[in-house]
């Protein structure tokens, strides 16, 4: 674990709020079991609003929080530390994949891609359940687990469209995981949770999101695709709360 920078991970502006907080015991124990936890912070950018936990965790451990994610061991510790409640969550959080298949599908259509006949497509950080494929469908998922029906493990190439649903407010540097994916398809299209509050004093507590975006960090990102980017909120079957996306082109030629 470190501290992060003082400074908007995101735009790099130097004016930021902090506000003490929680991070959720389960989070702690599963990344860093008996360690002592240290005070947090929930830190806020005055100017794209991205707000982040000032302490930031190792790919290690993140590895270690992500086995077997939202099933197995990970859900068993999961429901002993924040109750058997879970189980229906993420019972009904499956059981709505196949809509969201089709709810995506229709609603890249309407932006000018039609993804079934695309050549090949990369759902990052996911493993296909959710997006429609393409003819050459892949996956990439930092735990390894098998990917969905037709689909495939990434073989590394640049594609036609990467896909990154949930996963931005994840990762411990976003922009350079985003400037990564810019790089690995002509298009890109980004899905983060909604989740910002008024106030930066309002965060009481985090749990496995530790960064929470805005419209305006979004715009900071769709500085490194072409004109023409689109950015939005929109709700998403078996969600509990809207969605901000982005969606453009990346100039990459295949």
């Amino acid at each position: 674990m470190y501290q992060a920078r003082s400074s908007c991970i995101i735009c790099d502006h130097d004016q930021v709020q902090a506000s003490p907080t929680v991070l959720a015991d389960f989070v702690w124990d599963r990344m860093c079991g008996s360690i002592p936890k240290p005070s947090f912070h929930s830190l806020r950018c005055d100017r794209c609003l991205f707000t982040w936990l000032d302490h930031r965790f190792t790919d290690s451990q993140c590895v270690e929080y992500y086995r077997d994610y939202g099933q197995g061991q990970y859900l068993s510790h999961r429901v002993r530390c924040e109750g058997s409640g879970l189980n229906s969550t993420f019972k009904n959080y499956h059981e709505q994949l196949g809509a969201r298949q089709q709810e995506l599908a229709s609603f890249l259509s309407e932006h000018g891609i039609e993804i079934t006949k695309l050549d090949r497509v990369l759902d990052w950080g996911g493993l296909g359940w959710s997006v429609p494929t393409a003819r050459d469908s892949m996956v990439y998922d930092i735990d390894s687990r098998e990917p969905a029906p037709g689909w495939r493990v990434w073989d590394g190439q640049p594609v036609d469209l990467v896909i990154c649903q949930h996963v931005l407010e994840h990762v411990m540097d976003p922009l350079v995981l985003w400037r990564s994916l810019c790089g690995q398809g002509q298009w890109v299209y980004l899905e983060v949770p909604s989740e910002l509050p008024n106030s930066v004093q309002d965060i009481v507590l985090w749990h496995e999101h530790v960064n929470r975006f805005s419209r305006q960090s979004l715009e900071y990102l769709a500085r490194d695709l072409g004109p023409g980017h689109q950015i939005g909120q929109r709700s998403v079957r078996g969600l509990g709360e809207p969605v901000l996306w982005l969606l453009g082109q990346t100039g990459l030629n295949l």
